[in-house]
């Protein structure tokens, strides 16, 4: 009874981030173009965007994984902005982890969106299961944040074969309405834990990501600065990262981050300056920023190869339909039309999200 009953109350909801994401300036989209790479090499994890809009199956692949926002059951839209933060932590835990692959949280939400206006006009749809398929995701991730007395109650649930098979439920996390950071990170971990034992049976260690997430402060303007690299809102992005770093200075992922933001927006001694202060912490960053800075890096350097050599394996490694067009643009600049050709191939231009990748329909062509 307390759903929502139409997107635009989710939207007033999820306040003013979420709607002006719609509105991408072309100017920002444009400069996403220059040093083209910069979002997927990011700010991304992974997303197989090749199929369209279906029912699910079993044919999706199980290892890719998908966290949809989290449900406020709360009954206080107050905490609204909390349950969307549990489904980003999550993810990143999982992404830091390296146990699946998954889907960046910026593409989960034009997707949820999509799925959400989708089943307005058809009933019957389920957005869950919508949103799998959009992505190519086997597995399913959500949860719901419920409010017990001067407590907080976190729970998560998997299931598999795109969205439509329950795999298993987290043991549910209490925490006082103070501890609500420690909450989500517990809820994160035993997430990660029990995606492992689901995928890896045969392994009794899953990798921890060692660098310490920061306070919540320090991630939500980190969570903040990716969506606004997202839809190429450059000078935005960096205000937020340097707000970050300024309360914390060793968060790695934010210094990695602002270096591909300083790149897009041409400060190339800044840029520099970061990835050479970072470099001695890249075993310490999960594959994603791996790539990144490595991405990064051979840019500056004016290594095509290299930047090439990058795009490609964030592309195999980590798929989205992101990191698919940069694949290709790399590929152009070094001269192979022919695989350019084959990987943009695989993406559905009407997937939801489709019309902010820069580029794709010039390279096509």
């Amino acid at each position: 009874a307390d759903r929502f009953k139409t997107t635009a109350e989710m939207g007033a909801a999820l306040g003013p981030a979420t709607r002006e994401r719609k509105m991408g300036s072309r100017r920002g989209r444009t400069k996403a173009v220059v040093y083209g790479g910069t979002v997927i090499l990011g700010l991304a994890t992974v997303a197989v965007f090749s199929s369209r809009w279906s029912d699910g199956g079993s044919d999706l692949p199980e290892d890719v994984v998908v966290v949809i926002p989290f449900s406020n059951e709360t009954g206080d839209s107050a905490y609204e902005p909390l349950a969307r933060m549990a489904a980003l932590f999550v993810s990143e835990r999982l992404v830091a982890s390296g146990v699946a692959r998954v889907v960046p949280q910026p593409e989960v939400l034009i997707s949820w969106e999509a799925a959400l206006e989708r089943r307005e006009r058809e009933p019957g749809h389920n957005p869950r299961i919508g949103v799998a398929a959009d992505m190519g995701a086997g597995t399913v991730v959500d949860g719901t944040v419920f409010l017990q007395a001067d407590s907080l109650l976190f729970n998560a649930g998997i299931t598999g074969k795109g969205g439509t098979e329950q795999i298993q439920s987290v043991d549910p996390v209490v925490v006082p309405l103070d501890g609500v950071r420690a909450g989500i990170e517990t809820l994160s971990e035993r997430v990660t834990a029990t995606l492992a034992s689901h995928l890896h049976p045969v392994t009794t260690v899953w990798t921890r990501y060692v660098t310490p997430f920061p306070s919540m402060a320090v991630f939500r303007d980190y969570a903040q600065a990716s969506e606004a690299a997202h839809r190429g809102d450059w000078v935005e992005s960096r205000r937020l990262l340097e707000r970050a770093l300024l309360e914390d200075s060793t968060y790695v992922p934010a210094k990695v981050t602002l270096a591909v933001v300083h790149l897009n927006l041409g400060n190339l001694a800044e840029t520099d300056s970061l990835l050479k202060e970072t470099e001695g912490s890249k075993d310490r960053m999960g594959l994603a920023k791996q790539l990144q800075w490595d991405w990064t890096r051979a840019m500056l350097d004016g290594d095509r190869e290299g930047a090439y050599r990058a795009a490609k394996e964030t592309a195999v490694r980590t798929p989205s339909h992101l990191s698919t067009v940069y694949h290709a643009m790399e590929a152009l600049r070094v001269n192979r039309p022919r695989e350019a050709l084959e990987v943009l191939s695989e993406l559905d231009p009407d997937a939801p999200g489709m019309e902010r990748v820069p580029r794709y329909w010039f390279d096509l062509a």
